[in-house]
């Protein structure tokens, strides 16, 4: 698999050409839901119990990302953040290259026998103050 994941195969591209936001709870807060997977830490996780519906917020500003999760902003991600952790393991995404600012969408690709269900998906454009009212959202 290392070798898989280093050449970018399959799967794996999308890991180094995108950005994953986790969807787990039981890890530690660059690897637990609503974080940006080894590169922004989730500042919580939702007190709901597994089994309730939880609600998540994704929002792409530009190249920034926010995570809301039950209502409560958890993860402000900036790419170009000197905060970014440089370090990785093998099995986190590469640091480089830059990921596009268009393209596809993936829902939770894990391990076999992971379970996680979907209720509402929905996609929107924001409107065009959209990147600076998100910024200063809380």
């Amino acid at each position: 698999m290392m070798e898989s994941a280093e050449r970018e195969e399959g799967p794996w591209f999308a890991v180094h050409r995108g950005y994953e936001v986790q969807i787990m709870d039981a890890n530690d807060n660059f690897h637990r839901t609503g974080a940006i997977y080894s590169l922004a830490p989730s500042s919580t996780v939702s007190k709901k119990p597994p089994g309730e519906w939880k609600t998540m917020v994704i929002t792409l500003a530009g190249d920034r990302i926010y995570v809301d999760l039950d209502g409560k902003r958890v993860t402000r991600f900036d790419p170009e953040s000197p905060d970014v952790p440089r370090d990785r393991q093998w099995f986190e995404p590469k640091r480089e290259p830059k990921r596009p600012v268009a393209g596809y969408i993936g829902l939770q690709n894990h391990d076999p026998g992971d379970v996680v269900w979907f209720r509402e998906i929905s996609v929107r454009p924001l409107p065009a103050a959209g990147a600076k009212r998100t910024e200063t959202m809380k």
